[in-house]
């Protein structure tokens, strides 16, 4: 099956969007947190290509058509941030020491992860930008001379993690300022969670795609200062 894969270029893409549909309609069916449409297409993709034993490198460039929409996927979460404009310049100091505390206290915590469990720089360096979507985490793992395919892994696992909880450990919290919970999600999960947040309201959707793109500037600019230091 592998080899017989090898010569097409795009049944990648049309299984990944296959899997992402019936993810939906289960999603869509069953409101439940742990039905998160990325977590169960996923775990499609992961079944499918073990039982017809498909090397990933087959897979990845057959599906890299897709990848290619990554960044104006990204570019499109601007929408709700424009629409809440307003609102964003007024609380424009609070938002940005939020986000900056939300990236000092990442990178802190995997500095002392790492240094406790005596990881190697390559790994170090590949765990930094977890917390950043990956179009940028990607960037800055290459350029540390991290493990790029860990970072990417690590990305999609927080994004998936963060939109599962998020919910629920806001309630748990009691945090129900719609600024403070986009900041959050934005913040700690990038992408994927800030698909959470925007159906928790427009208004924390915003938040949390101003968030991405702020923790992921701070980010490229701390993550070589604290490698330095490893």
């Amino acid at each position: 099956m592998n080899l017989l894969l090898s010569g097409s270029n795009y049944w990648g893409v049309v299984a990944t969007l296959f899997s992402y549909w019936i993810a939906l309609k289960i999603s869509q069916k069953w409101k439940h947190t742990l039905c998160n449409p990325l977590l169960i297409s996923s775990c499609i993709m992961i079944f499918l290509l073990f039982f017809f034993k498909v090397d990933y490198r087959t897979y990845e460039s057959s599906n890299k058509y897709l990848n290619y929409l990554l960044t104006p996927a990204t570019v499109c979460l601007a929408i709700p941030m424009y629409n809440q404009l307003t609102i964003l310049k007024k609380h424009l100091a609070a938002i940005f020491i939020s986000i900056l505390s939300g990236c000092l206290t990442c990178s802190c915590y995997i500095f002392i992860l790492c240094k406790l469990f005596r990881l190697p720089e390559t790994l170090f360096a590949a765990l930094i930008p977890k917390s950043v979507t990956t179009a940028i985490a990607l960037g800055i793992s290459a350029e540390l001379n991290g493990n790029t395919s860990i970072t990417a892994v690590m990305v999609v696992i927080t994004g998936l993690f963060g939109a599962i909880i998020a919910q629920g450990l806001l309630k748990f919290l009691r945090i129900f300022n719609p600024i403070a919970q986009g900041l959050a999600i934005g913040n700690s999960s990038h992408v994927v969670g800030t698909s959470k947040a925007l159906e928790m309201g427009e208004l924390q959707g915003a938040i949390s795609s101003l968030s991405i793109a702020v923790a992921g500037i701070l980010t490229v600019v701390l993550s070589p200062c604290i490698m330095r230091l490893y």
